[in-house]
């Protein structure tokens, strides 16, 4: 990735803008962890999340919403309710 201005990690939208693009390039579903995204060459992103947006746990929560996805309880949620209903 290009070195970015100062600051800019800090922005949630900007964040938010990367691992949507980081998502879509490496075809994931959903947001990986820090290992992950360091192997893939996205060290900044993980960073940015663990430092600014109050780490993965967090920044997933405001990452779903901002998409209009549904939390990771709600999907654990749906699993259950979908596996207990087979």
């Amino acid at each position: 990735w290009p070195k970015k201005i100062n600051c800019y990690w800090e922005g949630l939208e900007n964040t938010v803008a990367e691992a949507k693009a980081a998502m879509q390039e490496q075809g994931w579903e959903t947001l990986p962890g820090q290992n992950t995204l360091n192997k893939e060459g996205y060290s900044s992103l993980g960073f940015a999340i663990s430092k600014y947006h109050g780490g993965f746990p967090r920044f997933r929560q405001m990452f779903n919403q901002s998409e209009g996805l549904p939390s990771e309880k709600e999907r654990l949620e749906s699993f259950i309710r979908r596996y207990v209903n087979e």
